[in-house]
């Protein structure tokens, strides 16, 4: 899960995603001003759900917003798909770890798509806590963005070019976390059957 092996396979699938024309406009919107300023915030806030008290103050923040507020926030995350692509991380991390215990108990690879099954009947209810916790976080995140920056962003993320590159950026995390997963599993697997073999010897 090392973040620089991510990032290669993360890259390499979004040229197989991303139509020229869907990443020229994601490229634009992400080199403007607003595109820039925005990445950075959401950049900082990967402690934010770390923290149980600035979690608290961003769920009291949340519930003294005006509705039209909270309402962009609803319709980003749906927009952006980060509900899913949160539940996409935490799946896959999780299939890492069943795969490496079951590849630690088995002389055999275990059945990756079987252990992906299972996790996958949970998703629903994954989805929707994860969503709720991003609206938490957005309301924390996005606090200093003026109404008519966070509507330009939300007119980008629900553009044919913004959903095109969402969904990407979903799809190539998806297989880059899948690939950690293999190899996850591949490490602790062998580690698991060589600490065996010592304790046989």
């Amino acid at each position: 899960y090392a973040p620089s092996r991510l990032s290669a396979d993360i890259d390499a699938e979004l040229v197989k995603q991303l139509k020229p024309a869907a990443a020229k406009d994601a490229l634009a919107w992400l080199e403007s001003d607003l595109g820039v300023r925005i990445t950075a915030l959401e950049n900082g806030a990967t402690a934010l759900a770390n923290d149980p008290e600035k979690m608290a103050a961003a769920q009291k923040l949340l519930e003294r917003l005006p509705p039209r507020r909270a309402e962009r926030y609803i319709a980003l995350m749906k927009a952006t798909g980060a509900d899913e692509s949160g539940a996409q991380i935490v799946l896959n991390s999780s299939l890492g770890i069943a795969y490496g215990a079951a590849a630690a108990l088995s002389s055999s690879p275990p059945d990756l798509d079987a252990l992906r099954k299972e996790l996958e009947a949970g998703r629903p209810q994954m989805v929707e806590a994860i969503g709720n916790t991003y609206i938490v976080m957005f309301a924390s995140v996005y606090q200093d963005v003026a109404e008519a920056d966070l509507d330009k962003y939300l007119a980008f993320a629900e553009s044919p070019s913004g959903k095109a590159y969402h969904k990407a950026i979903t799809a190539a995390l998806d297989v880059a976390l899948t690939n950690a997963a293999k190899e996850a599993g591949r490490q602790i697997g062998e580690a698991g059957r060589a600490k065996k073999s010592q304790s046989a010897a």
